[in-house]
């Protein structure tokens, strides 16, 4: 059985100036997990909190929407990638061969709205 997700995306501006964007999807049968398919920080604009700004808000936006979790899959050699996860309370669990490309899977609990209103 094939589900339809829906995916929706963020841009991060400096400015007119695009510097960060996040791609994710939200299965409409399942919506307790919300899948980060893509994160990306312009270099010139890394650990500015641009990336962690874009975590949140997709926290935030899922959590109304019934996501009890985050997961993102993340090829091995995208550390800086791995960074931001860990430190914005992702945990790694396991890994995942796709196609000869390891993949580390990381996993965050979505806190509850009412504590998500607060930030």
């Amino acid at each position: 059985m094939t589900h339809r997700r829906e995916r929706a995306a963020a841009l991060a501006k400096y400015g007119d100036k695009p510097v960060g964007t996040i791609v994710y999807n939200q299965s409409p049968e399942d919506p307790s997990t919300t899948f980060l398919e893509l994160i990306v920080t312009r270099e010139k604009y890394r650990r500015r909190k641009v990336g962690t700004r874009l975590l949140q808000l997709v926290e935030a936006e899922t959590a109304l929407h019934g996501a009890a979790q985050l997961q993102a899959s993340v090829p091995q050699e995208m550390t800086d990638l791995q960074w931001l996860l860990a430190k914005n309370g992702f945990a790694f669990t396991e890994v995942v061969k796709n196609e000869n490309v390891l993949f580390l899977r990381y996993r965050k609990k979505v806190k509850g709205t009412k504590d998500i209103a607060k930030k």
